[in-house]
């Protein structure tokens, strides 16, 4: 049954039900599409800029341009903050030129493949309309973007050849009207053989369907064999034959006028391969004074929208007496390309993780960051975070130098902040909290952000230290005045006894800093510590020696606990594997040394020896007869030798006093003797 039949054969009442059903539905669609409008979008006034003509590689024209050669135009724009989705800006281009791609949709995404825009192309009007997307209402900031179209001037441009041409494009432009001068070349000679291929536009929206022409230049004689061949998933249309044109001049644009047919009478062969994708068009007898354009079809079912962005290539293979000769065409999917952006009202957190050498909670000079510490973000309510994007914001690690952020994030009511977690890196620990000011110290496990509210506000200041877990070692050198081996109430340390720390190997020990650790002395109270010490392994220990101090031997070793006993010249420490420990009873007690005695000689008593008396010796007496007296003559006088009274004399006084000094000694002696041993 035919349409009009069909019509006729309805009944009045059931017409008439009919329409008011159709009446219904037409009412019920105008509303829905006046409820899904939105009341404040608008057309945006002169938001393109920049409008230029360039080469299809984006290289700048240089001279004249040809009819039909492919070009391309780029341009930027940008919207006031706060527009609304739905609001729109176009760009009219002059018909002069043409619109090269296939699809008339184009969506303009930025960096994270949000669409911010979409670009309409309407072939009738010659002109582009960018319609904002609902992503401006969650980032009202910043709404930018650039675009291309690929396009090429077209027969319909009036010109005069050598003459500059003036393109002029109206709509949201600024200024406008803006226009572009080129200058073009007259083409009535086709010198090379050559391909175009396009997307027609006749199948947007249903179907896609690329045409190519295989353009013959004069001179062609004899047999001459077309090969095409579509690429990238376009195939050929076999059942409808290339449209052949030719004729023996070109008009001013180089084009053959595709208003009459191939001579008849001219001998050709055409056939088509589905399985290989190929078409060949033999001409028999070419005419070496014509012109030739053929034409060739492929489609795809696959609306040209869908299609994947970028180029479909067409090749073609001309063979003349033989010899082949390649050509190729490029048709273009997205003729409107580009990109966008906006930014939302935002706020950032940070920034540094570092090693606190010095152990003093401060960011200072010199101190590396640490690279690789991963970091959490948690909102207000404790529970993950969404960023301005609507993406999940995960957790980021530190860079080389140890620094992180996390940008993109949105305003939180006054009170209300934003908290960073840090997982410690392995093998180090938190250094000291809170000291001076936020933007130097540290916090520990996590740090609270300050008030966040107004766009672009930032808190810089979540940094958090670590330091490498540290142990030490000491404590005590006493005088054992009982000589007990114990640390008892009442005894005292002694003051500036060296101690040395050696390590597990036995060498000297490098703390947590990096510096050698250098013998220490007692203080005044005879406590000592070594501090800053590396954390040891399971069965590994330090070894503290002490050097005796003068006048002091070591007291009795290991008597009691290690708490109060004491070691004998060296004392090796116990645990510290762990962060934070310390062994403080590695204590030396010292007992005086007592006094070294000399022994004691006792001199022999020697008495005084008396000389024999002897008794002196008188020489014997001569009786001599008295001489009787001479007159006036004195008779001599007998005298005793005085040198025999007075020695005599003399060794008596001599033996007396040798007795006296002898008697003194001996006393002298048993005296000194007796007041040695009451010392002792």
């Amino acid at each position: 049954m035919s349409s009009h039949e069909a019509r006729e054969a309805l009944s009045p009442g059931l017409a008439r039900r009919l329409l008011a059903l159709v009446a219904a539905m037409l009412v019920a669609t105008v509303g829905v599409f006046a409820l899904g409008a939105r009341a404040d979008a608008a057309p945006i006034d002169g938001a393109i800029t920049n409008l230029t003509i360039t080469n299809r590689d984006g290289t700048p024209v240089t001279g004249p341009v040809t009819p039909y050669q492919a070009l391309r135009l780029n341009g930027t724009w940008s919207v006031p903050d706060n527009s609304p989705a739905g609001s729109t800006f176009t760009l009219t281009y002059p018909d002069t030129l043409t619109y090269d791609g296939g699809s008339l949709t184009t969506p303009l995404k930025n960096a994270a493949g949000d669409t911010v825009a979409t670009a309409t192309v309407d072939l009738s009007t010659h002109t582009v309309t960018f319609t904002l997307d609902d992503y401006v209402t969650q980032h009202p900031r910043g709404i930018t973007g650039g675009f291309t179209m690929e396009t090429g001037t077209n027969g319909n441009i009036d010109y005069t050849p050598g003459d500059p041409v003036e393109l002029e494009f109206t709509g949201s432009v600024t200024p406008n009207p803006s226009v572009i001068t080129i200058e073009v070349a007259p083409r009535t000679e086709r010198p090379n053989d050559g391909k175009a291929t396009w997307f027609t536009a006749g199948y947007h929206g249903v179907g896609s369907e690329m045409q190519s022409v295989v353009a013959l230049s004069k001179g062609h004689s004899g047999e001459v064999t077309i090969v095409d061949h579509p690429r990238q998933g376009m195939i050929l249309t076999c059942d409808r034959a290339p449209e052949v044109f030719a004729a023996a001049t070109l008009q001013d644009d180089g084009d053959i006028p595709h208003t009459q047919a191939l001579v008849e009478g001219v001998d050709y062969t055409y056939t088509c391969d589905t399985a290989s994708n190929t078409a060949s068009y033999v001409i028999a007898q070419a005419d070496p004074d014509l012109y030739y354009d053929v034409s060739f079809f492929s489609t795809t079912n696959v609306p040209v929208e869908n299609l994947n962005s970028g180029h479909y290539q067409n090749d073609a293979t001309i063979t003349e007496n033989g010899v082949p000769t390649d050509v190729t065409g490029v048709a273009t999917v997205t003729g409107i390309g580009g990109q966008a952006d906006a930014n939302g009202h935002k706020v950032a957190v940070g920034d540094y993780v570092w090693l606190d050498t010095n152990r003093n909670g401060r960011q200072d000079a010199g101190e590396a960051g640490i690279p690789g510490v991963t970091l959490t973000l948690t909102g207000p309510d404790g529970k993950p975070v969404f960023d301005i994007f609507g993406k999940p914001v995960n957790p980021v690690t530190t860079d080389a130098d140890g620094k992180y952020s996390f940008p993109n994030l949105l305003p939180l009511p006054a009170g209300e902040h934003y908290t960073v977690t840090v997982t410690p890196p392995a093998g180090l620990e938190p250094t000291t909290p809170s000291v001076g000011d936020r933007a130097g110290d540290s916090s520990t496990g996590s740090a609270e952000s300050v008030d966040l509210t107004a766009d672009g506000d930032d808190d810089l200041t979540l940094d958090f230290g670590f330091v490498p877990p540290m142990v030490s070692v000491g404590d005590y050198v006493w005088f054992d005045e009982d000589a007990d081996g114990r640390q008892d109430t009442g005894e005292t340390g002694i003051a500036g006894v060296q101690l040395t720390l050696t390590g597990p190997d036995g060498a000297p020990v490098t703390d947590v800093t990096g510096a050698v650790v250098a013998p220490v002395e007692t203080d005044a109270d005879g406590t000592y510590l070594f501090p800053r010490l590396p954390v040891l392994k399971d069965g590994e220990h330090y070894t503290v020696t002490v050097t005796a101090p003068e006048g002091y031997q070591p007291t009795k070793g290991g008597v009691g606990d290690r708490a109060g006993d004491s070691s004998t010249g060296r004392a090796a420490s116990e645990g510290l594997t762990t962060g934070g420990s310390s062994d403080l009873t590695l204590d030396f007690g010292f007992v005086k040394t007592p006094p070294t005695t000399p022994p004691t000689t006792t001199p022999p008593t020697t008495l005084p020896t008396t000389p024999p008396t002897t008794p002196p010796t008188t020489p014997p007496t001569t009786s001599t007869p008295p001489v009787p007296p001479t007159t006036g003559q004195t008779p001599p006088t007998r005298r005793t030798p005085p040198s025999t009274v007075t020695r005599l004399a003399r060794t008596g006084a001599e033996a007396g006093g040798l007795a006296a000094i002898a008697a003194g000694l001996v006393i002298g002696g048993v005296a000194l003797t007796r007041l040695r041993r009451r010392q002792h």
